[in-house]
């Protein structure tokens, strides 16, 4: 799931060219003088100023992914219980209010090194399954065997039919390379791989996710 550098590129030349777009064709309209109004002049200065901030954001996404590519595959010196991460990513996912099913009935915890990151990381996977997903309903189900923690993220019906393991019939990676998500998806790919947490979803659809994460002593 890892993205390649020429991946990464690409998107960053895809997400930017509407923003620089946009930008461009305003200012070429000011300066010809093709929005004589102060309302017409006003309303495309707001527009540029957006779509200027777009830019500004990919610009500041594409430095972060820059910091966690050139990691490697660190030392994961860090330990957060099992059931702490649960609950740190139902405070992260409320706003999606997906329905939640299962419970973490392991003592054991996730290595990481940085628990903030491979939070965010699994929002955002989490937000393009909900966006998939259409008007479904949302939900998030967990379970635990053995040495992991599986996580299924997104609408109810995908939930259903996705595979229960990323080796599992049907199971492919994660599609991270998207238009429309910025470069949240590419980070989060890094971050995920850096922590060893495995993602797929089903060959033939989208709308859900899942997500294995390795469990280790605290």
């Amino acid at each position: 799931m890892t993205p390649t550098l020429a991946q990464v590129l690409n998107t960053l030349a895809h997400e930017i060219r509407t923003p620089l777009a946009v930008s461009r064709g305003y200012l070429k309209l000011l300066l010809e003088g093709g929005l004589p109004s102060a309302a017409d002049q006003r309303s495309a200065m707001e527009r540029t100023r957006e779509a200027l901030g777009v830019i500004s954001t990919l610009c500041d996404e594409m430095g972060t992914i820059g910091s966690v590519a050139n990691t490697g595959t660190p030392g994961l010196e860090g330990r957060v219980s099992a059931r702490a991460l649960l609950v740190t990513l139902q405070k992260a996912m409320a706003g999606d209010a997906p329905d939640w099913h299962g419970s973490i009935e392991s003592d054991r915890a996730v290595a990481t090194n940085g628990t903030e990151d491979v939070v965010r990381a699994v929002a955002a996977l989490a937000r393009m399954a909900f966006k998939d997903a259409g008007g479904a309903a949302r939900v998030a189900r967990v379970h635990t065997a053995g040495e992991s923690v599986t996580l299924l993220i997104g609408g109810e019906p995908a939930v259903e039919a996705l595979p229960r393991g990323p080796d599992g019939e049907d199971a492919v990676d994660v599609p991270v390379v998207r238009g429309g998500f910025g470069l949240s998806l590419l980070w989060a790919a890094f971050v995920l791989e850096q922590h060893r947490v495995r993602a797929w979803h089903h060959a033939t659809g989208r709308g859900a996710v899942g997500l294995l994460f390795p469990l280790v002593n605290a």
